[in-house]
């Protein structure tokens, strides 16, 4: 995985698509400095003196890449467990209010998550979008996100959700 992901990637480098370059080349490359790390440290991985300074600037990196993993492993697991439930009580003859729990399960101060949210009708078609956002998530922390459906804009058949955090 470590690989495909650098692989993937490698169109985005150098463009403005920074999200894709983020999600790909970048998150490969940190997954391959925890997985030395973890030869280095869990079995005893050594290198001749000659690349030792190789070896320990990359390992250097393995704080700062385990939060990136970590961060971006919840985020993709947001899109299997977060499920928007429309709250009738909330709701109008006009708007739809969705809610939906999330509780960020990492060991991770998350500064900021976005959730934006495409309602689409049965071509597939994106008829309405939404967006929530929510700050300081602590570690083990639950959150209501809210996500508006203008009822003008006919039935949907689906909601696809995109989650993206941020932490320092």
């Amino acid at each position: 995985i470590l690989l495909e992901l650098q692989k993937e990637g490698i169109q985005y480098v150098g463009t403005d698509d920074y999200t894709n370059q983020t999600n790909t080349w970048e998150l490969g490359y940190n997954y391959r400095i925890c997985a030395v790390h973890d030869l280095v440290s869990d079995y005893g991985l050594t290198v001749s003196s000659k690349y030792q300074e190789i070896l320990d600037d990359f390992t250097a990196e393995y704080i700062v890449a385990k939060k990136d993993v970590t961060v971006q492993e919840y985020v993709n697991s947001l899109i299997d467990t977060v499920k928007y439930v429309k709250n009738e009580e909330l709701s109008s003859e006009y708007l739809s209010i969705y809610t939906a729990v999330i509780e960020n399960t990492t060991d991770v101060t998350i500064e900021s998550l976005s959730i934006d949210a495409d309602f689409l009708d049965a071509n597939g078609v994106s008829i309405y979008q939404s967006s929530d956002y929510r700050g300081n998530l602590e570690p083990g922390s639950k959150v209501q996100s809210e996500i508006y459906y203008d009822n003008e804009k006919g039935e949907f058949t689906t909601m696809k959700l995109t989650f993206e955090a941020y932490y320092e």
